[in-house]
């Protein structure tokens, strides 16, 4: 079985807990009925998954794969400037992630579509733009990939897109394009430990940048978000609720780690974002279906079992894609 393959199972085993302990979380049923919401897990995101990638990068060695300087005795790994700016993407999607589904006015589901929807469209624009042919079953695959996100869209309760609702899925997309871009050009090269190389960098950056983001949020004052953020610092000296918001953030960088791997395959973005974005879809199937039968909360809907269904058909196409 291909690499990428392997990848993809890796994001699924680590977004089924992720999405599941979230919406758990947020809903008070793993916390003795205290709702989190998705903003007070942005503190304990950003911590752990600072932890979890040195951790990763020191147990792996893949550390050595990334540029080095010399500070005294030790070589310490730093990002290029295609890492550096990609990271800074990864950074505004994480953050404009949990922003989306904090905005009043919009449905999360809404905005969930949106963003996966929108990623998809963005891939065999950037391999065109790249000079990238994508392979037949890629395009195939993409739209049975498109139609599987967005089917669902029918059970949103609201469409409407509040001003920072657009700002923010405007900066989401815009990352995505520029991080996709960066991809094309240096971490999808053939040159020898190239993918690894550009992964360490980028996630030293985003690691730096999302703490830094989260502290920042935290103490500048947005009415309802800064005081959330804040609350999700205070939360993790609560053994119990500091506990869950960890587990999260680690299992949330397992998606980013394993989600970058992904994207970084020396394929083509048309191939590699549907695999990226099904994985996605079927675990978030995956998790409300657990969820369902754990703590007996709504099961996955019809138009989602039939957009999964759509999606498993492109995992089909592109496994036998060559």
């Amino acid at each position: 079985m291909s690499r990428i393959w392997w990848y993809a199972l890796g994001y699924f085993l680590c977004y089924v807990p992720f999405g599941a302990l979230t919406k758990a979380a947020s809903e008070g049923l793993v916390t003795d009925g205290q709702k989190i919401a998705g903003l007070s897990l942005l503190p304990g995101n950003a911590i752990a998954s600072m932890l979890v990638m040195i951790t990763f990068l020191t147990v792996s060695g893949w550390w050595r794969a990334a540029d080095q300087v010399r500070v005294g005795r030790f070589s310490v790994p730093v990002p290029g400037r295609d890492t550096l700016l990609s990271g800074l993407c990864v950074a505004f999607i994480t953050t404009t992630t949990m922003l989306a589904y904090a905005i009043e006015g919009v449905s999360v589901l809404f905005m969930m579509l949106l963003m996966r929807g929108t990623v998809l469209i963005l891939a065999p624009i950037v391999d065109l733009l790249s000079g990238r042919k994508p392979r037949t079953a890629a395009y195939w695959a993409l739209g049975l990939s498109l139609i599987g996100v967005l089917l669902p869209i029918v059970d949103a309760n609201s469409f409407k897109m509040p001003f920072w609702a657009t700002v923010d899925l405007a900066v989401y997309v815009a990352a995505y394009f520029l991080r996709f871009r960066l991809m094309s050009k240096t971490g999808k090269s053939d040159a020898p430990d190239a993918g690894r190389r550009y992964l360490v960098g980028e996630q030293i950056t985003c690691s730096i940048a999302v703490l830094l983001a989260t502290v920042l949020l935290a103490v500048i004052g947005i009415p309802g978000t800064s005081s959330a953020v804040a609350h999700g610092f205070s939360m993790l000296l609560v053994p119990a609720l500091g506990g869950i918001a960890l587990l999260i953030g680690a299992l949330s960088q397992g998606t980013g780690t394993f989600g970058s791997l992904v994207l970084l395959d020396g394929r083509e973005h048309t191939y590699c974002v549907p695999v990226n974005r099904a994985s996605s879809v079927l675990a978030g199937v995956a998790a409300t279906s657990l969820l369902a039968l754990v703590v007996d909360t709504t099961w996955p809907s019809r138009d989602e079992l039939i957009g999964s269904t759509l999606v498993i058909v492109a995992i089909v196409l592109l496994a036998r894609a060559r």
